[in-house]
C-alpha cells in the first residue's frame, strides 16, 4: 500500500527523519516548514491520504491549521498530531477535537510507518495507536 502523505514540520532533522522512513517504506511525501507553505502546497497537491501536522510552527498553530484543514479540500484526509509536548489530558482533548492520533516525537522508528498504515487502513473510524 503506498501513500501519499504530507508532513508538516518545521524542524529540520524531524521532517527529514519522517520523510526518510516514509519513502523508505514506499510512499509519497509532501512537505512544508510552515503554515504559510502548507497553504500553498495544498493547492497544487494531488491525493492525500494522510496529513502528519506538527502543533507548534514558527507561523501558526497546528490546531488552528487543523480546524482550516477541516474546512478545505483536505476536509476528508485524517491529520495526525505529531508533536514533542503533550500530556495525556491534551492528548485527549486532541482526539476529540478531531485528530485521528496523536504521535510524540521522538517517534518510535520501529513502527512508525504501521501505525500510521492502520490508520489509513482503519478508514474515517478513529483509531488510537499503540
Amino acid at each position: 500500500m503506498s501513500l501519499s502523505i504530507l508532513v508538516v514540520e518545521d524542524h529540520d532533522l524531524s521532517r527529514v527523519l519522517v520523510t526518510d522512513i516514509l519513502e523508505e517504506a514506499g510512499h509519497v511525501v509532501y512537505a512544508a516548514t510552515s503554515a504559510r507553505s502548507l497553504r500553498q502546497l495544498v493547492k497544487a497537491l494531488p491525493r492525500i491520504d494522510l496529513v502528519l501536522l506538527d502543533l507548534q510552527l514558527p507561523d501558526g498553530s497546528g490546531r488552528e491549521l487543523f480546524a482550516e484543514l477541516g474546512a478545505g479540500p483536505l476536509a476528508a484526509v485524517p491529520v495526525v498530531a505529531l508533536t514533542a509536548y503533550t500530556l495525556p489530558e491534551e492528548a485527549a482533548r486532541l482526539l476529540a477535537a478531531g485528530f485521528r492520533a496523536v504521535l510524540t516525537k521522538p517517534i518510535d522508528t520501529h513502527t512508525f510507518v504501521a501505525v500510521l498504515e492502520q490508520l489509513v487502513a482503519a478508514g474515517p473510524r478513529s483509531v488510537t495507536p499503540p
